[in-house]
């Protein structure tokens, strides 16, 4: 795991339109996960936004982009496999899933280790991981030269192979599986534009 401040600047793979406020909504989190290993690789970026909405101001708005390849899905006469590709592109609004706010809830329960310093440094390898970044919006911090002074930090970044984040991924997919729709949400009279996209 690594963890890293930084500004709201950057692109991701699968980004190619700008994450921030846009159409009422504002970008809170943002997922990103890719991965390959032998028969198979995964790519997708799920962004996390709250919605303007004044009859429901804790709205929450998840646009999803997601492209599996099986390189060997089924076979052929030919050269015995036969790889696929699927994209797909949905979303989640939770007034109709109220499972998404809990897994968020869950995400701001899990604690961020400390380095391990000079001495405790320790290396590890893990098969068919895949590499997950989480970026977001933190609590406000305290200073450490004035305890009294709340410090503004814009994001987040948190990027794992292995460990509780990933954890909390996989089991916030199972909890998510019945909430996706291919049907962008409304807002404010029209529909959400897709702000997602693969990068050829």
């Amino acid at each position: 795991m690594s963890l890293k401040l930084s500004a709201l600047c950057g692109l991701i793979l699968l980004l190619a339109t700008p994450s921030h406020a846009q159409n009422g909504l504002e970008e809170i989190y943002k997922v990103t996960e890719a991965g390959a290993w032998l028969g198979g690789s995964i790519d997708q970026a799920v962004t996390f936004s709250t919605a303007r909405d004044t009859l429901n101001p804790k709205r929450w708005i998840v646009e999803r982009i997601k492209k599996d390849i099986d390189t060997c899905a089924f076979r052929n006469s030919q050269d015995g496999c036969a790889p696929t590709e699927i994209v797909r592109h949905d979303w989640i609004d939770s007034d109709q899933c109220p499972a998404l706010v809990s897994a968020l809830e869950r995400l701001s329960r899990i604690s961020i280790p400390p380095f391990a310093g000079a001495t405790n440094i320790q290396s590890f390898w893990a098969s068919h991981a895949t590499d997950l970044k989480i970026e977001g919006r933190p609590v406000a911090v305290k200073s450490l030269s004035n305890p009294l002074v709340n410090m503004t930090i814009t994001r987040i970044s948190i990027e794992e192979q292995i460990g509780p984040f990933h954890e909390w991924w996989k089991e916030t997919g199972v909890a998510l599986k019945a909430c996706w729709q291919e049907d962008a949400p409304s807002f404010d009279g029209a529909r959400i534009i897709q702000r997602l996209y693969i990068l050829q």
